[in-house]
């Protein structure tokens, strides 16, 4: 009888183990998986910023659009259980939904927004004043990106193939502080 028992406990142990082993699998594919996918996405993304002549707002605008669909945050699998609680869907949904809520004036001249434009985007989008504020600054770090992208190909140096290349490359060579990225100090 007991050892019937010792068999089972055996045989159960052993799946466990198998499951345990097929799950470290998956999700170690699962990781990789996104991985190469941002990287690839990265690379197209430093192609594309080289080629580009201007990085004006309606360039941003589509290239988020563009990476909202690819990753999901819009579209059918935005409604998938989990899906719209990610923090990277959240911002590009955000994003989204600001952007949409500018007329054509205020994307063309966006540095010049009053503080009743911005607050009547922020109204329309459902967001507070500081999210547009986030987004413009998101935007000029992006162009700020797209010169120095320019520069460096320019000069003839390679494209960064991931985002700790970058850095490394910023690093060495500094890209110029966005002119319209003004830091407001606190009044003491």
């Amino acid at each position: 009888m007991m050892s019937s028992i010792g068999a089972r406990f055996v045989q159960r142990a052993r799946f466990q183990a198998r499951a345990m082993s097929l799950k470290e699998t998956l999700t170690n594919w699962t990781v990789k998986k996104t991985q190469d996918t941002q990287e690839k996405m990265f690379k197209e993304q430093m192609e594309f910023m080289s080629k580009q002549e201007r990085f004006t707002f309606q360039v941003f605008y589509d290239t988020i659009a563009k990476q909202a669909k690819k990753s999901g945050a819009t579209g059918w699998r935005s409604y998938m259980p989990g899906a719209s609680g990610q923090v990277g869907v959240k911002e590009t949904a955000t994003l989204l939904k600001i952007m949409d809520s500018m007329t054509a004036g205020e994307r063309e001249h966006m540095d010049a927004l009053s503080k009743d434009e911005k607050a009547r985007i922020a109204l329309a989008s459902a967001v507070e004043v500081s999210d547009v504020n986030l987004m413009m600054r998101q935007f000029a770090t992006v162009q700020a990106i797209h010169g120095w992208v320019r520069r460096e190909v320019a000069l003839g140096h390679p494209l960064p193939e991931n985002q700790g290349e970058l850095q490394s490359a910023v690093a060495r060579r500094p890209m110029e502080r966005p002119a319209n990225l003004n830091v407001k100090r606190r009044r003491r």
